[in-house]
């Protein structure tokens, strides 16, 4: 069978969720035959993929109306795909184009993974126009369902199994990213922009400090020019309450695994997910890694954990609340050693790449019949 992906550029760099999750769906089934749209000289290099240089550049957070034009345009081209695969969030813009385009082509197979839930569910079903809607979460697979959504399925995403990292390789992490060689490091490498989870983090550091050795890591993804400005603004505040010595703010990264390496524990307890994927890879990287975390108390995030103490739990935007889990974990080395093992196991076990590739499979079989 050859597959269409529609997806944003599929090349680096690999700071998107959606196009990382269809890279790692194209490189874990070597039997299937994918079309891939990139830009000019961008290639895979593996045989079953044929790349189709259809954008200019590789985009950013928002992709430009013209990309849209363009991805029209290529539905619209006669060709021998048995199933076209969509990777983007319910929006009337791209549903649009998507739908008229498989409207005017004739009837198409297809299906769409819905990496990020829609701000509402209301009259989602109408811009879900595919055989098949997965979703990368049971809570959105079952609001979908809710929705009016006929066809609904769960395929969660999958992280690369990696071993526990060595204590050289902690120390050169630290060292390469200019982190403190001898403290606890906490990392948030969260939203800046849509969500509460910045602020909170900030309001809860005075009492989260109180342990010694605790220093907090951010890096974070600019999507927006005001991610920037909520940087800024997030700096002057730590400033302001005295513990610039106890916070680093780093720039984005493209790639978040060096970093990983080197921090204790890692916090996602936003308000929303507005715009992020329902399990953000960073955190499904950080489990395993083998590292503990503080997690939203909320669907979807809490599956992420699926029903294990990888972490403690934490309700968004309880600053009070947000500081006693970072202090249990700061102080507790025992603690944050059995958590990281359970953390990797759960991302072996739930978030591996055999299970993505055996899932996919068999929804793509499903069309050859």
């Amino acid at each position: 069978m050859k597959v269409l992906l529609v997806t944003k550029p599929l090349v680096p760099p690999w700071d998107d969720s959606a196009k990382n999750l269809a890279r790692d769906i194209v490189q874990s089934l070597p039997d299937v035959r994918f079309n891939v749209l990139t830009t000019a000289g961008c290639s895979f290099g593996l045989k079953h993929v044929r790349e189709e240089p259809l954008y200019g550049a590789p985009g950013g957070y928002a992709p430009p109306l013209w990309n849209n034009v363009k991805v029209f345009l290529r539905l619209l081209k006669p060709d021998e795909m048995g199933l076209y695969h969509f990777f983007f969030a319910p929006n009337p813009r791209a549903s649009l184009v998507a739908g008229l385009a498989m409207a005017m082509k004739g009837y198409q197979r297809s299906v769409q993974t819905v990496c990020s839930a829609p701000k509402s569910f209301e009259g989602v079903a109408r811009l879900l126009f595919a055989d098949v809607a997965v979703a990368v979460s049971a809570h959105t697979r079952d609001r979908l369902r809710e929705a009016g959504v006929k066809d609904a399925r769960l395929i969660y995403p999958a992280v690369a199994r990696v071993e526990t990292p060595t204590a050289d390789e902690i120390l050169a992490s630290r060292r390469r990213f200019g982190l403190p060689e001898d403290k606890t490091l906490a990392l948030y490498a969260g939203d800046l922009e849509f969500s509460n989870a910045a602020s909170t983090l900030v309001a809860a550091l005075p009492e989260a400090c109180r342990a010694s050795s605790l220093h907090v890591v951010f890096c974070n993804r600019w999507k927006t020019p005001a991610a920037r400005a909520e940087r800024d603004r997030l700096q002057a505040e730590v400033k302001r309450m005295g513990l610039a010595s106890r916070v680093v703010f780093l720039p984005p990264q493209t790639d978040l695994q060096p970093l990983l390496r080197g921090v204790d524990f890692w916090l996602m307890h936003p308000d929303t997910l507005y715009a992020k994927m329902d399990l953000p890879l960073v955190v499904l990287e950080a489990m395993g890694h083998g590292k503990p975390g503080i997690l939203s108390d909320r669907p979807p995030l809490v599956e992420a954990f699926a029903g294990e103490t990888a972490g403690i739990l934490a309700p968004p935007g309880d600053a009070a609340a947000l500081a006693n889990a970072m202090r249990a974990l700061a102080e507790d080395a025992a603690l944050r050693e059995r958590c990281g093992r359970t953390a990797q196991a759960v991302a072996r076990e739930r978030f591996s790449f055999d299970r993505l590739a055996e899932a996919h499979r068999a929804l793509y079989a499903e069309f050859q019949k």
